[in-house]
């Protein structure tokens, strides 16, 4: 099963369109971006990783081990898929 919900992948040109029509810069919503399935697998994945919180002056987070260092497999998964993914992101942004 794929990470990215494959009708993205299919509809770059469109896509492209959409994201030089929208206001007030270019964006898009990618709605069912992953696969409902896959996102509620990732969502329980990320719900396991282990969080430091960091604060500073301005802002606080939680922060995660670097991706790359994470050893569970759909998380491993979903950063290559990423990672290949960028081409993809590539042509509908233009850049």
């Amino acid at each position: 099963m794929p990470i990215i919900n494959n009708k993205y992948l299919q509809q770059k040109g469109k896509l492209h369109q959409e994201f030089l029509k929208t206001n007030p810069f270019p964006h898009l919503i990618l709605t069912d971006f992953l696969p409902k399935e896959t996102f509620q697998q990732v969502k329980k994945a990320v719900q396991e990783i282990q969080f430091t919180r960091k604060v500073s002056d301005l802002f606080q987070f939680q922060q995660s081990a670097d991706f790359q260092s994470i050893k569970q497999p759909l998380i491993q998964r979903l950063r290559t898929e990423l990672i290949a993914a960028i081409p993809f992101f590539q042509t509908i942004t233009a850049t």
